[in-house]
């Protein structure tokens, strides 16, 4: 239930903005316990959702050069959100040992020999047009595999110029943060980077409100190229998805 846990993720993180600049009250406590609790119940990627929020903070506290951000709010809303994890983790923990411990399951069998290639896959998948499925990108050509990651480094030039080495950084914690743990598995979805999607998403916005207002022409209209790959990849697979959904017993959409 990907699209879910997102969702409530996303809920969560705009609860906290909301916090950083007025402050904890009982409402947006209650917020962040009931999206934080909706989040782990539909994925158990969410575990990670109080990581998240603690790179909300630090990036917060990276740009609040007007000192106005509500610290000890956010600290609060970290803490609130990791209350539901941690009783997520001693109900679960018996079937996570069985799922993560090598009892059969291949395919979620973790190994540090995984995470080069899958931080490889997960890096170009954005960018490679035709692909529907992570897991058929092992019949993608090198060249296919290079020319996608190019445009991956070329997004993160654009963004070093525009923004800084700093926010660079951020951006790709942000963007393997949730993937942290699928990293180590040899099973290949492109479903786990939903999440990720948010980080590119607003990257890309804000490249490109930064290009414009520095009149950085050349570096916009990059941009928008690079944007045009990514809604084309979108465009792609959308029937891809709606077929799998129509076979699982949904409706088709018109």
């Amino acid at each position: 239930m990907d699209p879910w846990y997102v969702m409530f993720s996303v809920l969560t993180g705009t609860v906290t903005v909301e916090i950083a600049r007025r402050g904890l009250s009982f409402g947006k406590a209650i917020q962040v316990l009931v999206f934080g609790s909706a989040s782990i119940l539909s994925k158990e990627t969410a575990l990670l959702l109080p990581f998240a929020i603690l790179v909300t903070v630090l990036v917060s506290r990276r740009a609040d050069v007007n000192g106005r951000t509500r610290w000890k709010g956010l600290w609060g809303a970290v803490a609130l959100a990791a209350v539901p994890m941690v009783v997520f983790i001693a109900i679960r923990i018996p079937a996570l040992s069985v799922s993560f411990g090598g009892a059969g399951h291949s395919a979620y069998d973790p190994n540090l020999s995984n995470i080069s290639r899958n931080v490889l896959y997960y890096f170009a998948f954005p960018f490679i047009w035709d692909l529907n499925e992570l897991i058929n990108i092992v019949f993608t050509t090198p060249l296919g595999l290079t020319v996608a990651a190019l445009l991956y480094v070329a997004l993160l030039a654009a963004a070093r110029f525009a923004l800084g080495p700093g926010w660079v950084l951020w951006y790709l914690v942000g963007y393997f943060l949730f993937l942290g743990p699928i990293l180590l598995l040899p099973k290949l979805s492109s479903h786990y980077l939903y999440a990720s999607g948010i980080s590119m998403s607003v990257l890309l916005a804000t490249v490109l409100v930064n290009a414009w207002r520095k009149r950085s022409f050349v570096i916009w209209v990059f941009l928008l190229g690079l944007t045009t790959v990514l809604l084309g990849h979108s465009f792609n697979t959308h029937p891809f998805l709606s077929e799998r959904l129509v076979r699982s017993g949904f409706p088709p959409v018109s």
